[in-house]
């Protein structure tokens, strides 16, 4: 599995409106990084780039997850816990997502599962 793969199944589990109302093509683009959001100027559709900045926020907090994780099993050899991540996270990277810190926490414990199941991830 990808990071990239990881990345789109995490966003439609924690973020499953928002991907909804994207369209898996939007989605798939963004969580593969390449996505530029750009704000409409005419139309009378509905404008969802605040819904793709959301998906957008989402992935880059899911990538530094996974990265986080990968990094400490590679210079701790073992899965770090979901503290250990959260306090990276916190430390390292200005996140532009409020979520709740349950939600943090369900996040953690399914990305440290799935990474766990396929062992490393590539990129």
């Amino acid at each position: 599995m990808t990071i990239q793969e990881l990345n789109y199944q995490a966003l439609q589990r924690f973020f499953p409106g928002e991907c909804s109302v994207a369209g898996k093509k939007n989605v798939e683009a963004i969580s593969s990084g390449q996505a530029e959001i750009i704000r409409t100027q005419h139309g009378a559709n509905f404008d969802i780039s605040i819904i793709l900045a959301t998906i957008a926020a989402a992935a880059a907090m899911i990538d530094a997850i996974i990265n986080v994780i990968n990094l400490f099993k590679k210079e701790k050899k073992q899965m770090p816990t979901p503290i250990q991540i959260n306090i990276a996270i916190e430390k390292r990277i200005n996140l532009q997502l409020d979520i709740s810190q349950e939600k943090r926490n369900d996040i953690y414990k399914y990305l440290l599962d799935k990474i766990e199941e396929e062992g490393m991830i590539e990129s």
